[in-house]
């Protein structure tokens, strides 16, 4: 009957150990990735080139917050659709994270 009270005891503290990690490693925000723009006002049809402003050891991953108003190529390339509005283009490299704020306005 002890051994199984001290098996049941470890079983239980590793279970915590491991949830515990597991949400400390999901709450940790990534670290900052320098862009060569943090705010930029572009006209409706524009296009603008953003790149990482670091050594790049590994691939980046570019994102638009609101695709219908504009889009990021793989290398950068922000294309503004002919819509305004205010979104985010997010640069990723590992788990460094960039962000740029574009404002979209009228042509």
């Amino acid at each position: 009957m002890k051994r199984r009270t001290v098996l049941l005891w470890l079983i239980t503290a590793m279970m915590l150990l491991l949830c515990f990690g597991f949400i400390v490693a999901c709450s940790q925000e990534g670290d900052p990735l320098l862009l060569s723009a943090s705010n930029v006002t572009l006209e409706a049809y524009d296009d603008y080139q953003i790149s990482v402003e670091e050594e790049t050891d590994s691939p980046v991953v570019w994102s638009s917050s609101d695709e219908s108003i504009a889009t990021v190529s793989d290398d950068g390339l922000v294309s503004c659709l002919g819509e305004t509005g205010d979104i985010t283009i997010t640069a990723q490299m590992g788990n460094k994270i960039g962000e740029c704020a574009l404002h979209i306005v009228d042509s």
